[in-house]
This record gives C-alpha cells, structure tokens and sequence, in this order.
C-alpha cells in the first residue's frame, strides 16, 4: 500500500470507504472488548475476600521495626517487605527495591533515568 501522501484525493477517498466498511463489520460483531491491562476477573476477586476481614481498627500497623504502614512507610521499603521479596526470588533483602505500587511508574523512573545525560 502506498502511503497516505502519496495517495491522490480519490485513492484517500476509495481507503477511507474501504476502511469505514471493515469498521462497520468488526463494530457488527457486538464483542465487548476490555483492553485494560492486568484486570482480574470475578472469580479471582471472589477468591480474595477473605482477606478484607483480617485487619479492622484494633489491628496493629507496625511492622516488627516499629514503622505505622498506615503512612508512607520507608523510601526504601519496609524491610519485612524486602525479606518477604527477597526470600521469594532467592537474593539478599539489599538487592530488592520497594517502590509505589504503579509497575508503570516503575518502568517510566527507570527510562526516564537512563536517558539522564551527565
């Protein structure tokens, strides 16, 4: 296919039908599509709500370090946390970094520091 600015107004005209069609057919369809990334489904949240009754406001927040988790706890993370990650991918607990709970966040700090030119 050529592209678009090499097209003349009545090939841009003829695509843009040709497209409208093929648009027509998949909307035709009625599949109801959620792109968002990492949704569990109901079942797995269903799975899960046990858990929303193991604390309530007589439960201790502090880790075994004396940190409140109901503030923002440490930069770099609670060490129970670090233990806990490090313990699961067999390294030492300084080698693991607690960061916010956005992955995507994650993934933007770390380009956005590599592109950093000194």
């Amino acid at each position: 296919m050529k592209a678009y600015k090499e097209m003349s107004r009545e090939e841009l005209l003829a695509l843009k039908e040709k497209l409208n069609v093929q648009y027509q057919e998949a909307k035709a369809k009625g599949l109801k599509l959620d792109m968002s990334r990492g949704k569990p489904a109901p079942s797995q949240l269903d799975m899960e709500l046990d858990f929303l009754d193991v604390i309530d406001s007589n439960s201790n927040f502090k880790t075994q370090t004396g940190v409140d988790c109901r503030n923002y706890g440490l930069l770099e993370g609670t060490p129970e946390a670090k233990k806990l990650l490090a313990d699961m991918m067999g390294v030492s607990p300084d080698q693991v970094i607690i960061c916010g709970n956005s992955s995507l966040n994650i993934m933007y700090d770390v380009v956005a520091r590599s592109m950093i030119l000194e």
